[in-house]
């Protein structure tokens, strides 16, 4: 009998995941981050000077992978009980370029996994899908300074990297947050579970053509 469930949230930023699973604390929770947030992470990166711009991004995605593989050892712990964790492993692959995406999903597998020491947490991915006007006033209100055209952007993204990808998808649109949280409850309480293995869309990733 199956005693552990693992669900991850994905959305754009400002979407309101923080938010969701705030609602959900007699649950166990991983926000998105373990380590405070680097304050430069508020801006897309491609608003930086190229001068800037690599070694920027370097350290962002260095940063990004280790919180990923703390949480990861997090949820390995647990060997029961219903986790909700802010963000999963293959986010990092929608912001930035495409053409990084093979570079950063090789990166991602070796240092969530330790050099593969450690399998990567499979879960049940729930996708909250937003309107652009309301995500960029979230995004303000948290001094995440995003333009409509940078949100669709990324919102793009999104949708590229999730394509194939087994979800549940939450509208959240003209939804309160106590509406999309009782949406969650109904995927997390009734629906049934279906976990996939973010390791092996990693790999593909990893091993796609340039």
């Amino acid at each position: 009998m199956r005693r552990k469930f693992v669900y991850y949230l994905i959305g754009s930023v400002g979407v309101g995941k923080s938010t969701a699973i705030s609602n959900f604390r007699n649950l166990t929770t991983y926000d998105e981050w373990i380590d405070e947030r680097r304050s430069d992470m508020a801006v897309p990166e491609k608003r930086l000077p190229a001068s800037q711009r690599k070694k920027h991004v370097t350290e962002i995605n260095v940063w990004t992978a280790e919180q990923f593989r703390k949480k990861n050892l997090a949820l390995e712990k647990n060997r029961s009980g219903i986790h909700l964790v802010d963000r999963c492993p293959l986010d990092p692959l929608t912001f930035g370029a495409k053409s990084e995406r093979r570079a950063k999903a090789k990166s991602l597998l070796n240092t969530i996994t330790d050099s593969r020491s450690h399998a990567i947490e499979k879960g049940h991915l729930i996708f909250l899908d937003g309107d652009v006007g309301d995500i960029q006033q979230r995004n303000t209100y948290k001094h995440k300074y995003w333009t409509e055209a940078e949100i669709e952007e990324l919102m793009g993204n999104i949708d590229s990297v999730y394509q194939d990808v087994p979800k549940t998808t939450i509208c959240t649109r003209g939804r309160s947050a106590a509406q999309v949280a009782r949406e969650m409850a109904k995927v997390i309480f009734l629906d049934n579970y279906c976990d996939i293995s973010l390791e092996d869309r990693l790999e593909q990733f990893a091993g796609a053509a340039k």
